[in-house]
């Protein structure tokens, strides 16, 4: 049997699909008796039209409508106004550099679809060519561009058997064999046993598993979208799984010139999303659709590190970045210590929960941490908990503070429009900015959609949504004969009450960002770059402030030492006991409040944290280092994660 796991557009074009990659090994190492071939053909379409690529795969659910445009070519003009003014409003709230070059609305369009129709002409004969069976990995990037592949190479080789899988593929479920007849498997859930099982029945091993397992065939019933997927399991053991097989993508970078990076699994699930162990749809961040149904599982750092190393000497490559929901809970040292012991200098991108401490973004530097995106959000703590984020407005501050401190890139997201916000909360958002975080990396902005899979999408009623819809993307691109029966993942929805307006929030931004841009070009001047940044004089500290306008703050040595111990999180009561018999409560509380009074700290409830950098991040290093080897057994000095 001939196998081809195809990854279509719009995949971002540097990096290969770690879910086809893996696939492809374990399929090879447990069934022989398949060929299995992994094309990651998205490469080639950003070959074609590359600054299109880029732009239409930054926004996810544009690069889907462009091959709904091609699926339904009568309904072309009224996707492309619609892609368009998605485009233009993401141009609005990001400026993101892809979209200027590109113009938002300037696109050409009929370029792009004549490089489509060619690229995917191209892809079915070269896949039929061999293939008994075709597997599509989906996203929300790649849906409707798999389907389109599907479609094509049915009618080349109508007994080629198509199978869909990945996350647009798991929400859409047995509704795409009921619209889609050139579809004959949708796999739901992860799928190394399911997809080993399918082949091997089709071998004649056995029956194909019924839906129960996650494999739903045209005809049998589908489970409910929020039941969990049993009979044959996830991989419990993620250090049994084989390493990933990039060697196809890395035959078409090369051949392209892409400087790539390696994505690397160091856990499949998020330990704050208990849902998948509870059942209960609102045990997670409430606006997040990942990993309804997907447990939390870590790698051991001594396999992430011995994977690493085999991938860098297969492809020589040093650059990674982790494709985990969110880093582990715990065992973050334990992994960095593995990391730097292992004789290379890595360097790799990590997501972040904001939970994660300062001194462990430090492991992290130490280790080759060369970017994160901290799961920030909101920088107003009512807001987070309207979000159930388990997160509040401090930590937010302390991991951003923490990434500029060592010079780790921050690709964070800010989440606009969620269902139920106030007033109130945009304001104290605006606060929060033009007060603090101008001090670091400014933000994307995110504006919520909803998700199926999400808290908002099972229980809608709780959030205020009286309404949902198919996105409206979806509504001009499809037939609304199809637009009825297929579930989709993304959604429109509309609420009970008047939504508020975010757009104190954009204004706040914009401006943090003119103000990140003269500071880097400061930087590029020879001039420090850091908003807010300190130097230690030992018996005192001087603290540089250019959030708004430029200030130089010198603390003396009491106020210097409680000012370093603040650069983690720090309860009222640790910071008394940390200096009881230097201070009395009464100096270390007037001090305090008069730092906070000078917004060269921030205060939530009886919890602190210093504000400004290191101005280079080998003396944030040596802070720590001195502050760890100075601390008394029994001391205190624990920080608040």
């Amino acid at each position: 049997m001939n196998l081809e796991l195809v990854a279509m557009p719009w995949a971002m074009f540097d990096a290969p699909s770690a879910a086809l990659g893996v696939l492809s090994a374990y399929l090879q190492g447990n069934e022989p008796r398949v060929k299995v071939r992994c094309r990651n053909v998205f490469v080639d379409l950003w070959r074609r039209i590359p600054g299109p690529y880029e732009a239409i795969s930054a926004e996810r659910l544009v690069g889907d409508l462009v091959y709904a445009a091609i699926l339904y070519p009568e309904r072309r003009q009224d996707t492309v106004r619609v892609m368009e003014d998605i485009l233009a409003a993401a141009s609005e709230v990001n400026a993101r550099a892809g979209l200027r070059s590109t113009g938002a609305g300037k696109i050409p369009w009929d370029r792009v679809f004549q490089a489509t129709l060619d690229h995917l002409e191209a892809t079915a004969q070269q896949v039929t060519a061999e293939a008994d069976v075709v597997g599509c990995s989906t996203t929300v990037t790649q849906l409707f561009s798999s389907l389109c592949l599907a479609r094509r190479i049915k009618e080349i080789k109508p007994q080629t058997r198509i199978v869909l899988g990945g996350s647009s593929a798991h929400v859409a479920g047995a509704s795409l064999l009921d619209v889609y007849p050139f579809v004959d498997v949708v796999v739901r859930g992860e799928g190394e046993e399911r997809l080993l099982a399918l082949v091997r029945a089709w071998l004649g091993d056995g029956p194909v598993p019924g839906s129960a397992s996650g494999i739903l065939t045209r005809g049998a019933s589908s489970p409910a979208l929020a039941t969990p997927v049993v009979a044959l399991s996830d991989p419990e053991d993620l250090d049994a799984l084989p390493v990933p097989d990039y060697d196809d993508y890395s035959e078409r970078a090369e051949a392209a010139s892409i400087y790539w990076v390696i994505p690397i699994e160091g856990s499949r699930g998020c330990w704050w999303n208990r849902a998948p162990r509870t059942g209960n749809p609102l045990h997670a961040c409430y606006f997040c659709g990942f990993n309804l149904q997907s447990a939390r599982r870590d790698k051991s750092p001594s396999r992430i590190v011995s994977e690493m190393g085999k991938l860098a000497d297969r492809y020589r490559n040093m650059r990674f970045f982790f494709r985990d929901n969110v880093l582990r809970q715990s065992g973050v040292r334990e992994l960095c210590q593995a990391l730097r012991q292992s004789g290379r200098r890595f360097s790799f991108s990590v997501e972040l929960r904001a939970s994660i401490t300062a001194t462990e973004i430090a492991e992290l530097f130490q280790a080759g941490c060369a970017a994160v995106q901290v799961g920030v959000e909101g920088l107003c703590t009512t807001y987070l908990r309207r979000m159930n984020k388990g997160t509040t407005t401090i930590q937010n501050l302390c991991a951003m503070r923490a990434c500029c401190e060592f010079e780790i890139r921050n690709g964070a997201n800010l989440l606009i429009d969620f269902p139920g916000a106030t007033a109130d909360e945009v304001d104290e958002t605006v606060r929060v900015i033009d007060s603090y975080a101008c001090a670091y990396e400014p933000p994307s902005i995110a504006v919520f959609t909803l998700n199926p899979c999400s808290s908002v999408g099972a229980r809608p009623e709780m959030f205020g949504v009286s309404r949902t819809a198919a996105h409206r993307g979806y509504l001009a691109a499809l037939p609304p004969e199809v637009v009825s029966r297929l579930e989709l993942p993304w959604r429109g929805h509309e609420l009970l009450a008047e939504p508020i307006s975010w757009d104190p929030v954009l204004t706040a931004v914009k401006r943090w960002r003119r103000q990140a841009h003269v500071l880097e070009r400061a930087r590029l001047a020879g001039v420090g770059s850091k908003a807010l940044a300190y130097y230690d004089g030992g018996e005192f500290i001087e603290i540089v402030d250019r959030r708004n306008d430029f200030q130089v703050f010198t603390l003396d040595k009491s106020w210097r030492d409680i000012y370093l111990f603040c650069m983690n999180i720090r309860s009222e009561q640790e910071i008394a006991s940390r200096f009881d018999g230097a201070l009395s409560q009464q100096a270390v509380a007037d001090q305090l409040g008069e730092m906070v009074d000078a917004k060269l700290m921030f205060r939530e409830g009886d919890r602190f944290l210093s504000l400004a950098v290191a101005v280079r991040p080998e003396l944030a290093l040596l802070r720590i280092r001195e502050e760890q080897a100075s601390a008394a057994p029994d001391a205190a000095t624990t920080p608040t994660r």
